[in-house]
């Protein structure tokens, strides 16, 4: 991220050592294709050229966690993830806490910073099966966010959903050229 420019100008070099890599590139690649073969291998195996392989999880900081318990958090949110879905179907875990930036709400006009998050990339194995429906339902993406919620409340004292259950349709990218045309700036880095 050092070396390169990127699409998202959010990026803050300065901050970019706060990230962490939980499972490097290569070794991601590679997990992905063993894992895929393998379940590939067992009988009635959903072999498509559309099936999904791959979900991208993007789970946000709460607002009101330490700085301090950034890295206890996000081991203890990949454990939730690791016992919902399984440890062999987690492919890669990334920290980055170099995107915050402060933005006007596109939706709403109010200010705001974003946080830090984790993306968690996983095989959605159902079953011994790929299965992206189920994987991926609103009880599954529920019941997720509940136990992170849970989690957070009893360790750290603060709410990882605020309730209001507002949730945006929109793409991050999207929402992000609308503040722009809205607001008429782009978003400014800390």
């Amino acid at each position: 991220r050092l070396e390169h420019n990127h699409t998202n100008k959010q990026i803050d070099k300065s901050k970019i050592h706060k990230n962490a890599q939980i499972i490097g590139y290569a070794d991601a690649c590679q997990a992905y294709d063993a894992r895929i073969k393998y379940l590939d291998s067992l009988p009635g195996a959903n072999i498509r050229k559309d099936r999904v392989t791959c979900f991208g999880l993007n789970i946000p900081f709460p607002e009101g966690l330490k700085e301090t318990d950034d890295v206890k958090w996000t081991n203890k949110v990949l454990k939730l993830v690791e016992q919902q879905y399984g440890a062999k179907n987690i492919i890669a875990a990334y920290l980055h806490e170099d995107e915050v930036h402060d933005y006007k709400d596109a939706e709403t006009g109010k200010q705001r910073t974003s946080r830090p998050h984790v993306h968690v990339y996983v095989v959605p194995e159902v079953d011994g099966k790929l299965n992206g429906k189920v994987f991926s339902s609103k009880s599954n993406m529920q019941k997720l966010n509940r136990n992170i919620h849970k989690m957070t409340q009893i360790d750290y004292n603060v709410d990882f959903m605020d309730g209001s259950k507002r949730k945006s349709k929109k793409e991050v990218e999207t929402l992000k050229e609308l503040s722009r045309l809205f607001f008429g700036y782009a978003a400014v880095t800390r």
